[in-house]
């Protein structure tokens, strides 16, 4: 089955940034696209992550809940993908990306190009 509009458009977010050295593609709420670090933000990429962990600590309710899912290729690059689900925030580009009739819209998804990377996280 061919991709939708919106299943192409969130691949080919994901793909360019694969193509720019990414080693870690979330989805960006407040930009409604993907947005990614490469390796050489590494300090960035810890701060981001440091913050991710404050709302899950700190802000009552914000994050209700971080998981991780089965990894999945993106034009023959394997995800792994870790899960977040806000509070009445859905995105539905994580629904896009893996193809799947069933709602993964509740899940905003935050993928590792590593899975050793996605695991320390």
């Amino acid at each position: 089955m061919a991709p939708t509009t919106d299943q192409q458009h969130a691949i080919d977010e994901v793909t360019r940034a694969l193509e720019n050295n990414a080693k870690f593609i979330y989805w960006d709420h407040i930009s409604h696209r993907f947005d990614y670090f490469r390796h050489q933000d590494n300090n960035n990429f810890k701060e981001y992550i440091k913050n991710l962990k404050h709302l899950t600590l700190v802000v009552n309710g914000e994050v209700l809940e971080i998981t991780t899912d089965p990894p999945f290729k993106i034009n023959g690059v394997t995800m792994f993908p870790m899960i977040v689900k806000f509070k009445n925030c859905p995105c539905p580009s994580y629904m896009h990306l893996r193809r799947k009739s069933t709602d993964n819209s509740k899940w905003t998804p935050f993928l590792f190009t590593n899975k050793k990377t996605r695991q320390e996280t």
